[in-house]
């Protein structure tokens, strides 16, 4: 425990967290500025159940979007048309 408090990575991370000015205070104003981002593809969920041996289990959510979707998405996005080549140059 004595190493993880001096370690240069714990030192980094005090570095971090006293020198961003982040624009949310707390976990909750975090997430409503996301919610407030543009929409894009949704996202998906499976939960997975995994199982080693006979006593260890655990639940994991599996969060992903549709990779064609998101390529369409981007292609049809007018942001990016003059950016956007089909052809090389």
């Amino acid at each position: 425990a004595y190493y993880a408090l001096i370690s240069p990575l714990s030192q980094f991370a005090n570095l971090i967290q006293k020198c961003v000015d982040p624009s949310f205070y707390n976990k909750d104003t975090f997430l409503c500025s996301i919610d407030m981002l543009p929409c894009g593809v949704d996202w998906q969920c499976h939960n997975i159940h995994l199982t080693e041996g006979h006593v260890q289990t655990e639940n994991l959510e599996l969060w992903f979007r549709d990779p064609l979707k998101c390529i369409r998405e981007l292609l049809n996005n007018l942001t990016f048309c003059d950016v956007t080549f089909y052809l090389p140059e």
